[in-house]
């Protein structure tokens, strides 16, 4: 949803936000800890109300809200904090809303996906919570992934393996401990949709030449649920190959980054004035005095990258016998793309 630079400009924003706020506070905080929009810090009793009037009057479109411990304890992101004396336990937080919903075992996918799904659960009991609460967390773990199908077996062994592995490390997180090849980015990544078997062998196949991931396409989502937002209408469609079927049934294949309904128009304005010059279509309705079906005007592709669009617009160009294009383009198009069309 909206701009891949807006989370950039978002915590460009809270930076210069929390150094201009902070500054100007009188008093000094202890720490103070941001991750995008959630903040935690430390303030006298006395100022909790101060600290929050000085963000929230930096701009009225920016608005705070404050959460107080309770019982010596708060929660940020995935923790819980405590108090306890002079010293701070962590243990692993869950929203009220948690639905305790993982990938389940019988989710079409490959095996591997949801070993590693308890690999990392178990990591993050160990990495997050303290000592004192991994029991309990890792019952809640074992009924958690047994409600998701997990069998009770292969999670009892994968949850031993991981401690034994970050037992055995210096460092706390088995990502730090990869192996040498597994941090390598030399071959490609390719994602083809999973088959069971198909996609075992294949990945087997192409390990020497590409790393194969797995995607699943087969959702209730995509079978059960509408688009959120309503589809586009043809003629309001850019960046994309289209055809225009004649009345004698010639085709003409075209490519536009534009808005299908300015392309659209131009052909029929410049068939309107006999303007022979402008396309081949414009051509053969003037000289034939055929009417083209403009208004019946199909969308073949859609890519946004020029070459791209101008290699598809070929291989239809190519594929159509009865198709009236000059076929400038297309003799510029790979003997290799012969066998394909």
């Amino acid at each position: 949803m909206g701009s891949p630079s807006s989370p950039v400009f978002a915590d460009l924003i809270l930076e210069i936000l929390e150094d201009v706020v902070i500054n100007k506070l009188g008093f000094k905080l202890p720490f103070f800890w941001r991750y995008v929009d959630d903040i935690l810090t430390a303030v006298p009793e006395d100022k909790a109300d101060q600290i929050l009037k000085a963000f929230n009057d930096y701009n009225p479109h920016v608005q705070f809200t404050i959460e107080k411990e309770s019982n010596q304890r708060i929660s940020f992101l995935e923790l819980v904090i405590i108090r306890d004396g002079c010293s701070i336990k962590l243990d692993w937080y869950h929203k009220p809303s948690w639905s305790g919903r993982y990938m389940n075992f019988g989710s079409h996918l490959p095996l591997a996906y949801k070993k590693n799904t308890v690999a990392l659960l178990t990591e993050k009991i160990l990495v997050l919570s303290d000592p004192d609460f991994h029991e309990q967390n890792f019952q809640l773990l074992r009924t958690t992934l047994q409600t998701n199908g997990y069998p009770s077996k292969l999670t009892e062994d994968i949850i031993s393996k991981t401690k034994l592995k970050i037992a055995g490390k210096d460092s706390p997180s088995i990502h730090n401990q990869l192996p040498a090849h597994g941090l390598q980015h030399d071959k490609p990544t390719v994602a083809i949709p999973y088959s069971r078997g198909l996609f075992e062998s294949l990945k087997s196949i192409c390990k020497e030449h590409f790393t194969t991931v797995g995607r699943g396409d087969n959702n209730v989502k995509k079978y059960c649920f509408s688009r959120l937002k309503d589809k586009t209408v043809k003629l309001e469609q850019s960046n994309v190959v289209y055809k225009v079927t004649c009345s004698c049934d010639a085709i003409y294949i075209g490519q536009t980054k534009q808005k299908l309904k300015r392309r659209m128009y131009q052909h029929k304005y410049n068939a309107k004035i006999k303007n022979i010059d402008h396309s081949a279509i414009t051509e053969h309705a003037v000289t034939l005095n055929h009417e083209p079906k403009w208004d019946d005007v199909e969308i073949l592709e859609f890519e946004y990258n020029k070459k791209k669009r101008c290699v598809l617009e070929m291989i239809h160009i190519r594929k159509n016998a009865n198709c009236i294009n000059k076929q400038k383009e297309s003799v510029f198009l790979s003997t290799a793309y012969n066998n394909i069309i």
